[in-house]
């Protein structure tokens, strides 16, 4: 983005507990001005494009010398063409990368349609928060040099200590049991991987009741469960932790499993990441996730 321009657009959402969106125009084809939702996507390295809306622009997708491998979260992995996309945000003229793909987006919301995602890429290349206290993207206004004390009661670094997924992440604790936890503004529920839910795992209550997830590529069989968990915080007085009781959907298999040779900072294989707090858990909390300096905190009003 130049210099001295700023972005501050609403959020909003299709339905309840659901991902949440921003608006953007773009030029259809027959050269009028047209509207669509994108879905902002915490969890998704690269933006997404549907491939109807690719194919109704005309868009050319270089599938030969520029490919992307999106993994989902059902492990399903789809090598995706590259194409160029132009819209405008908040008043402001993006040209942007997008893998293309036929994607499952949610249904349209009236007679705005739903096209693709922007990914917290584009967050980071902008410098922009996605704003749980007051339900906006914006362009970050945080110093990271005072963040503890004037802009917020608690905060996580995206990055737990030497382990860099490159994903947002946080620490999430239940007695000397830690995990590494996703934070996902496009999933619409808690998860948690059952091979983290055993005797010398985390614990949980079992509701009996079971439920089908829906993916960009297909469903995910799923358990309800009520878990109790601490989140390691940073606060004026050092670090802590706030406990959390909240639903999860418990899934067969671990949500992000790295690849052999993805390693932290000592050179230690990085571990899989086994749990995931969804959007509605985000809205709850009012978080403010800030891609500027890549911090998740909460505002102190």
């Amino acid at each position: 983005m130049e210099k001295g321009k700023n972005i501050k657009v609403s959020l909003f959402r299709v339905v309840e507990d659901v991902a949440t969106f921003v608006e953007v125009s773009y030029m259809g084809s027959n050269a009028q001005e047209q509207n669509g939702l994108m879905i902002m996507d915490s969890a998704s390295k690269y933006n997404i494009l549907a491939k109807e809306v690719a194919d109704s622009l005309g868009i050319v997708c270089d599938t030969d010398s520029k490919q992307r491998k999106i993994i989902s979260i059902a492990g399903s992995v789809v090598n995706m063409g590259v194409a160029s996309f132009s819209f405008v945000l908040g008043g402001e003229q993006f040209d942007e990368k997008f893998c293309t793909d036929e994607v499952q987006l949610p249904k349209m919301a009236g007679d705005i349609p739903i096209i693709g995602i922007l990914g917290w890429k584009f967050m980071m290349k902008y410098h922009l928060a996605l704003d749980y206290s007051d339900f906006s993207l914006h362009t970050s206004q945080v110093d990271l040099g005072n963040l503890s004390i004037a802009d917020c009661e608690y905060f996580f670094p995206m990055e737990i200590g030497l382990k860099n997924y490159g994903l947002p992440v946080v620490s999430l604790t239940q007695g000397d049991r830690e995990a590494v936890a996703i934070v996902d503004t496009g999933a619409t529920n808690n998860m948690v991987s059952t091979l983290a839910l055993s005797d010398n795992g985390f614990h949980c209550e079992y509701l009996g009741s079971t439920d089908t997830i829906s993916g960009f590529y297909g469903g995910l069989e799923t358990e309800d469960v009520i878990m109790e968990f601490d989140l390691v915080t940073v606060k004026d007085d050092g670090c802590g932790a706030i406990h959390y009781k909240d639903l999860f959907k418990a899934h067969s298999n671990y949500l992000i499993k790295p690849k052999e040779g993805d390693c932290d900072e000592n050179g230690e294989q990085l571990p899989p990441i086994e749990t995931l707090i969804g959007c509605p858990f985000i809205s709850k909390e009012s978080w403010v996730l800030d891609f500027g300096v890549f911090v998740i905190y909460k505002r102190r009003y």
